[in-house]
């Protein structure tokens, strides 16, 4: 009896002392709450917000609303910026082709804005379209607009012009944006983008568009007083939001090449493929430059051109009005490759016997940074949009990627045997490197800096250059009984050309209009001419001197 009432107390007292614990702990949840409940609830109102602003959605920056209406351009949709923006999406779903004259919103207060366009969509076929100046310029802040979409119908006995209205709702938004930027047009010339169907105009240097995802780009050509200007980055698929895409314009330009075996310059005529002989103080010949020149860029106004001397430790530079060298440039041992970035302020050049990148101010002409990389770097270039130097490390089975902005190495690829040459896509998507040793070419994603396919190609591949309308590459296969031109299709990454060169093929050179790819044979004294469209040889420049290498008419880097 006494043992089981001690068991009873004690039991009882277990229970007491359950229940204090929880009500201590109730009231400890409670002071927590009254504590830091307002800084949860804020905490949980912001991640709301962010959520709504599309920041959590990188891939959707925009909140898309549906429009009511519209029944002959379903699914449509439309969403409005805080820039003034409002995107509209039709697709057509008449049945048969439309043409788009013209698309007018107004706003519920009765502000009204036409848009002229000029766009045709065949049958289920969807294109984005932009309408300035009509969205509520505060992020967060409602929207009630009629759509008004006129159109003909060309295919049909009676083409119209027909109109169509609907009502979109929904809330203004901030959006991420992407820029185009213009180089070295002349001044007040307009020049036009179409981005993800939307088409602007201007005489500034730069235009901004809404980022939109998996959106392709198209940038023209533009005539002054009878010279044609080329973009050098023409076309893409797509670019990643915020990203700045800064465009060369550049005309038709007398080519440059380097003969590494005679330490002097050459220049091809582009207008009828003769060679130039340039007068150099002293004599007679061509431009004499440093010891065993290689790879060679030339300032995306056309004004000076870069030598790496890879016998030494120079980088000549040519005025290209006098065709002679008006400054010699202290830089690594064995300097290699050289590209220039696109707004022309400096020049990267790969030390192959340093281990190292040379920054060239290209106002100063002398060396602002030296970044180490990986062993024997030899091909580099530059991202579209001036961000990224990519490095081939002909040593190390790598490619070193540099931050122009802090001159530092960011990753490090592996990718195949002795990579020497490097060049990237207009859509700054992919970067092609050369693997000399593997027989290769390695694409790399630059949104990943890794690897996403290894393409086979001819023997010892050398240099490389993409077309400006970035669908073809084209490889210089040096070695062996290979002495060809691999063509890769940059959208099924094979092969789908392979045309004869001379001996030993090196330098490559794709002109500003896509229609030539340049190759310099090396051991050959000759300089094959490819058309772009048939693949094949149409013109060989012979008599060029030994040893020729590096060919390049801009900024983007040659390797050799």
């Amino acid at each position: 009896m006494p043992f089981k009432a001690f068991n009873n107390v004690h039991s009882n007292t277990d229970k007491h002392l359950t229940f204090i614990g929880k009500n201590k702990r109730s009231q400890s949840a409670l002071e927590y709450m009254m504590t830091y409940g307002w800084a949860i609830l804020i905490i949980v109102i912001v991640a709301v917000v962010l959520y709504s602003m599309g920041i959590f959605s990188p891939s959707s920056f925009l909140s898309f609303s549906g429009i009511t209406g519209l029944s002959g351009f379903q699914p449509a949709s439309a969403a409005c910026a805080s820039n003034g923006q409002m995107i509209v999406k039709l697709s057509n779903s008449l049945g048969y082709q439309v043409s788009i004259n013209s698309i007018n919103v107004t706003s519920s207060s009765g502000v009204s804005v036409t848009q002229p366009e000029s766009a045709t969509l065949n049958p289920g076929q969807t294109q984005e379209f932009i309408v300035f100046g009509i969205c509520p310029k505060t992020s967060g802040s409602s929207f009630s607009d009629t759509i008004t979409v006129t159109y003909t119908e060309p295919s049909q006995p009676i083409p119209g012009p027909y109109s169509l209205s609907g009502t979109a709702k929904g809330t203004s938004t901030t959006p991420t944006y992407n820029t185009f930027t213009a180089y070295n047009l002349p001044g007040n010339v307009p020049w036009t983008v179409v981005y993800a169907g939307m088409n602007q105009t201007t005489s500034a240097s730069s235009m901004t568009f809404v980022s939109l995802s998996n959106s392709a780009w198209q940038i023209y050509p533009v005539t002054v007083n009878g010279q044609t200007y080329y973009p050098i980055y023409a076309a893409g698929n797509t670019i990643s939001a915020g990203y700045n895409l800064e465009v060369d314009f550049i005309p038709m330009r007398n080519l440059w090449f380097s003969n590494a075996d005679v330490n002097n310059v050459s220049m091809i005529y582009y207008s009828n493929n003769t060679l130039a002989l340039n007068k150099v103080s002293g004599g007679t010949g061509f431009v004499i430059v440093g010891t065993n020149p290689k790879d060679i860029a030339i300032t995306p106004n056309g004004l000076y051109a870069y030598v790496a001397n890879t016998g030494g430790t120079t980088v000549s530079v040519i005025s290209t009005s006098s065709n002679s060298v008006v400054s010699t440039i202290s830089v690594g041992t064995t300097p290699w490759g050289i590209a220039i970035t696109p707004n022309g302020l400096y020049a990267y050049v790969a030390n192959y016997g340093s281990a190292s990148v040379s920054v060239i101010s290209t106002s100063s002409n002398s060396v602002v940074a030296t970044i180490p990389v990986g062993t024997s770097p030899r091909g580099v270039a530059i991202t579209p949009n001036g961000l990224y130097a990519y490095v081939a490390n002909a040593g190390s089975a790598s490619v070193s990627v540099i931050s122009t902005s802090s001159n530092s190495v960011v990753a490090t690829i592996p990718v195949g045997f002795a990579p020497v040459g490097v060049a990237i896509t207009p859509n700054g998507q992919y970067a092609y490197v050369t693997n000399a040793n593997s027989n290769s070419v390695s694409v790399i994603s630059t949104s990943s800096n890794s690897v996403v396919a290894t393409i086979p190609v001819g023997s010892v591949p050398d240099g490389v250059a993409i077309t400006p309308n970035g669908q073809y590459a084209y490889v210089a296969n040096s070695g062996g009984n290979s002495d060809s031109v691999s063509v890769i299709s940059t959208s099924s990454n094979s092969v789908v050309a392979t045309t004869p060169a001379g001996f030993n093929p090196g330098g490559v050179a794709v002109t500003p209009n896509g229609q030539y790819a340049y190759v310099t044979n090396y051991n050959s004294n000759s300089v094959s001419v490819i058309s772009t469209s048939s693949n094949s040889v149409v013109t060989t420049i012979t008599g060029t001197p030994a040893g020729s290498c590096g060919i390049n008419y801009g900024p983007l880097g040659s390797t050799c």
